[in-house]
């Protein structure tokens, strides 16, 4: 202020004048002469004198400014991704064309907040119901959807954790040959080269599947082509693990089994009166008759054809002296045989002479087809020892019911046994001792019932490889190239362009993934054109793309989808900050914060040079103008001033603090005029400026039909709108301007210009490395996102570059954000009135909160680059934040990340860069 002067000041300088130039006048205000009335209509006059003058700072400024051609900013629009959902068994598809309005009703604005689409968008009810992620470099495939086939975000994007190890196995399957404890089993593949490979324990694994356990077992030798194993679980599945990925193919020429068991006991035995338990016993009972019984009962589950059973057993005679009266003729007649006449009462030596052996195959008993005669093995001439009984398994052997037990059965039956109705006379019956089958296969070789090869998450049958005699591809290389993330969709869309939404989690210093697009075609994956706009997956955005026409289903790791692959250029490092898909939306659009007034005509009576026209918006971002000059319509066009050397022609410039539209003096610039109707058409595009930020979920209605779509909502909240520069902005730029000569020159110069270009930036810092100057720019809402500074650098970028060396190229200047680095703070803290612990710990957590940020608000100070506070500041801060607390114990720790990768530390081992800010981590203090 150039003169502070008040009129109660310039009041007291007359009356103190007056009373030494005219002391015999009194000037006086409450008893006032006609001197003073005239001297306080002076005083007035001199106010306003002073009033005026006292502007000519800012008059002199303002001239300036528009001297250097310096005009307000215009507003920017708020900008937002909504999300259609359409609703369950929807038909058809639904177009959105460019320009669709939708708006958002907030309580505290009497007019809803208009938004308009930014982009056509076809909403599909496809559905991605599959994903994975693919890693050639670390040989895994990774589902990331849940069982329902919902997408389970948050999605690390090209980095492959957790881990799992790619599946390469073969199931081979057989229903009885695993089952119990096994003596020998060979396993033959056909070449004695590819089973001296499986013989490698570091590379193949045996086990077998008993549930959801596996069982491991030996491979005791390799036997030329068979491998010899021993195992005892109760299974039906040998599985062959191929430990890692080689790069190699293994077929196997073929698969079969020659198989042997151990003796067991039988499953049951019966003496033709009661079953016996254990597995010795007199089988046909301590007395002999004909036609007398036994049974033995065999492992249902092993009667196969070609089975090879024996029955082992250690024969004895034991005898019992039989002295009952002989039965009467009548009873006799049908079933005894006449014996020879004995002399006196000496006693008949009965043993059985002949036995039969027999099978039941569904409709009566048939004679078992034994290896060797063995229909006398219990008569007085084959003595004593070990026995046994050696059959294949008939194919018609059928099982049986015999005493409550059913299963596969075969009997043996006295036939012939002289003299053993005689009284007197002496059994010798057969006792038999450790009763012991075995079933072998070594005779015979088996094929599996079923193989299957399980490859990461697919399964494929190979049984036919095997039945057709071909070699069998069982273990396969490692099938995809490259790393890549594949999308399947449940349909394919009927239209286009389909719109990806991908939500990217906010403050990761990523630097982005170039990435290839594919689709599933007949020929496999081709290149897809895709409107990528989340800067290489660094920020959230959409991705656009219209389906080719033969764009096909394809099995990926046994799901048949439509499918869309995202593959990396180049292979990542391991260090490199990866992006965090927070969420994938399909069918998301673009909207800003823009509405297109009606196009209103405008007349005029004559061209007057100078001409202006209200444009009536609070935040205009635009005005379009169209006037017609004879039979054609013409457009004009916006320049910032009438000065530049570009003004000829058809143009006009926009004063968007006083909202009008002026024209120029029709010599250098046009006058649209017609004297027959309107001098021209305006259109007037205005927006909300920063009360266009809305927050998430508040975008839900659309100003136009949509039917089949179940809900509009925005997952973020729109961010970047700002109001038309203030006129404070506009004079700091230009003073920025003098004090730099428009010319950039120091570190200052840069910071002091990113300050000056908008006011949603609220802090820049400058650093030279070399030729690269390397600017970080924090944005007021930084919270919301990277979405407002994405809107702003490029033109930022721009501007800077006008005012740089002209040695300063493009790829010199680095306009990034900050490195935002999380602070967690949690204390152990004693109080020594304890009704006052909950108290004081809320207002130890409100600090804080309050204390870490990047950004001044409320009078805090404006902290300085690359600034974190050590540990002792920040105990310091706690301290006054509750002087009565007692700290115990502190632990600080930080997160960030930045170009190479994530990071969590200790606060103390934290290297400081000259770009870091501190955001809130998660705080937590214990009474």
């Amino acid at each position: 202020m150039l003169d502070k002067r008040t009129i109660e000041d310039i009041c007291s300088e007359i009356k103190t004048l007056a009373g030494s130039y005219t002391p015999e006048w009194n000037f006086s205000l409450e008893r006032p002469d006609t001197g003073s009335v005239l001297a306080y209509i002076f005083a007035k006059q001199l106010e306003d004198v002073i009033r005026t003058y006292n502007t000519l700072p800012d008059r002199y400024e303002d001239e300036l400014v528009r001297l250097l051609g310096i005009t307000p900013r215009k507003p920017e629009p708020a900008r937002a991704v909504i999300v259609m959902e359409p609703s369950t068994g929807m038909q058809e598809g639904i177009f959105v064309k460019e320009g669709s309005r939708f708006y958002a009703e907030l309580p505290e604005r009497d007019t809803p907040v208009v938004f308009e689409s930014a982009h056509d968008v076809y909403l599909t009810d496809a559905r991605i119901t599959a994903a994975f992620a693919i890693s050639e470099k670390d040989r895994t495939v990774i589902p990331l959807c849940k069982d329902g086939g919902e997408l389970a975000c948050p999605i690390s994007l090209f980095r492959f954790v957790p881990f799992i190890p790619y599946k390469n196995e073969l199931y081979i399957r057989h229903p009885w040959l695993f089952r119990g404890e096994v003596s020998e089993l060979s396993i033959g593949f056909g070449s004695a080269d590819v089973a001296e490979r499986l013989m490698d324990d570091s590379r193949y694994a045996f086990s077998l599947l008993a549930g959801e356990e596996r069982v491991p077992i030996t491979k005791k030798v390799r036997q030329g082509e068979y491998i010899v194993i021993g195992q005892g679980a109760d299974s039906d599945t040998l599985v062959i693990e191929r430990k890692g990925v080689p790069d190699d193919d293994l077929c196997l020429p073929a698969i079969c089994f020659i198989a042997g068991r151990k003796s067991a006991p039988p499953s049951y035995l019966y003496d033709g009166a009661q079953e016996i338990a254990g597995n010795t016993a007199a089988v046909f009972g301590e007395e002999i008759s004909l036609y007398k019984e036994c049974y033995i009962g065999f492992d249902s589950s092993l009667i196969r054809e070609g089975t090879e059973i024996t029955v082992d057993f250690g024969l004895i005679f034991k005898s019992r002296e039989v002295r009952d009266a002989v039965p009467i003729e009548e009873e006799l007649k049908l079933i005894k045989r006449r014996p020879n006449a004995l002399e006196g009462d000496r006693a008949a030596e009965v043993y059985i002479q002949e036995v039969s052996l027999s099978y039941y195959n569904g409709q009566g008993f048939r004679r078992l087809p034994v290896q060797e005669c063995l229909s006398h093995m219990f008569s007085e001439h084959g003595g004593e020892g070990k026995r046994s009984i050696s059959f294949l398994c008939p194919d018609d052997w059928e099982e049986m019911e015999q005493e409550g037990y059913r299963g596969h059965l075969i009997r043996l039956q006295i036939v012939k046994a002289d003299y053993c109705y005689h009284r007197p006379a002496r059994h010798h019956y057969p006792y038999l001792t450790n009763i012991e089958v075995a079933y072998s296969q070594q005779e015979t070789q088996l094929g599996p019932k079923q193989t299957v090869r399980r490859q990461g998450n697919m399964e494929t049958d190979l049984t036919g490889y095997i039945k057709r005699k071909k070699p069998v591809p069982a273990f396969l290389r490692f099938p995809y190239r490259g790393e890549s993330m594949l999308l399947g969709f449940d349909k394919k869309p009927a239209g286009g362009p389909v719109s990806l939404y991908f939500v990217i989690k906010k403050n990761i210093n990523s630097s982005g993934i170039q990435t290839a697009f594919e689709y599933s075609s007949p020929k496999g994956f081709q290149p897809l054109k895709v409107l990528n706009n989340t800067e290489e997956l660094k920020n959230s955005g959409t991705i656009l793309f219209v389906p080719p026409s033969n764009m096909s289903p394809m099995d990926v790791e046994g799901e048949t989808r439509y499918w869309i692959r995202l593959t990396a250029r180049k292979t990542t490092a391991d260090e490199v900050a990866y992006p965090v898909a927070e969420h994938i939306y399909i069918n998301g659009a673009k909207v800003w914060n823009v509405e297109h007034g009606p196009a209103k005509a405008q007349y005029t009576e004559r061209a007057v040079p100078g001409m202006s026209f209200p444009a009536p918006a609070a935040q205009l971002l635009d005005v379009n103008i169209w006037a017609r000059e004879g039979e054609r319509t013409v457009r004009y066009k916006e320049i910032p001033s009438f000065d530049l050397p570009d003004a000829k022609g058809r143009h006009y410039v926009v004063d968007r603090a006083g909202q009008e539209v002026r024209f120029g003096d029709g010599r250098t610039a046009r006058i649209p005029w017609n004297a027959d109707g309107a001098a021209f058409t305006m259109e007037i595009v205005s927006c909300d400026g920063a009360e266009g930020n809305v927050p998430e979920n508040a975008i839900q209605y659309a100003a136009f039909s949509l039917p089949n779509v179940e809900r509009i909502y925005n997952p973020l909240a729109a961010s970047g709108g700002s109001n038309l520069e203030a006129e404070d902005s506009v004079k700091r730029r230009g003073r920025m301007m003098l004090g730099t000569g428009g010319r950039l020159v120091s570190e200052q110069d840069y910071v002091n210009a990113a300050k000056a270009f908008s006011g949603t930036i609220a802090n820049a810092w400058c650093e030279v490395k070399g030729r690269q100057i390397i600017l970080a720019v924090l944005m007021q809402d930084y919270e919301a996102g990277p979405h407002s500074f994405r809107q702003m650098k490029d033109e930022l970028t721009a501007y800077l570059l006008q005012m740089a060396p002209a040695s300063v190229k493009k790829k010199d200047l680095l306009v990034r954000e900050p490195i935002f680095v999380n602070v967690s703070v949690e204390l152990w803290v004693t109080v020594e009135e304890w009704k006052r612990a909950l108290e004081e710990r809320s207002r130890i957590l409100e600090g804080l909160y309050g204390l870490f940020g990047p950004v001044r608000r409320r009078g805090r100070t404006e902290p300085r680059a690359g600034y974190v506070p050590k540990e002792s500041q920040i105990l310091m801060a706690v301290r006054s934040f509750s002087p009565i607390t007692k700290i115990e114990h502190a632990n600080i720790t930080v997160s960030y990340a930045d170009e190479h990768g994530g990071h969590t530390t200790e606060l103390g081992r934290l290297s400081r860069t000259p770009f870091m800010v501190c955001t809130n981590g998660t705080h937590e203090v214990h009474v």
